[in-house]
């Protein structure tokens, strides 16, 4: 198998989110695909729509047992003990 990758010089954008919440209606639900990325972004979509109506500047997702997923711009990541931590 074959390899390539490129590589280039990071440039930093700053950016400054002012207010993030968490949505209240939309729940990423687990399956056995849950790592598949697919065509469906209603989820995102819906989460989108109710960040603008709070008029923040994130959403984050919940699941069906209330646990962060993720927000709707980025990945989440927390540091605890010196070990850096995302949701499953």
């Amino acid at each position: 198998a074959v390899v390539c990758m490129q590589t280039s010089d990071l440039k930093p954008v700053p950016v400054s989110k002012a207010k993030a919440i968490i949505s209240r209606y939309h729940f990423k639900e687990p399956s056995p695909v849950s790592f598949v990325k697919t065509l469906n972004s209603l989820v995102y979509v819906l989460a989108g729509i109710e960040a603008q109506e709070q008029q923040a500047d994130d959403i984050i997702l919940l699941n069906r047992d209330g646990q962060l997923v993720e927000s709707l711009s980025a990945a989440l990541f927390w540091i605890r003990e010196g070990c850096l931590h995302t949701p499953a």
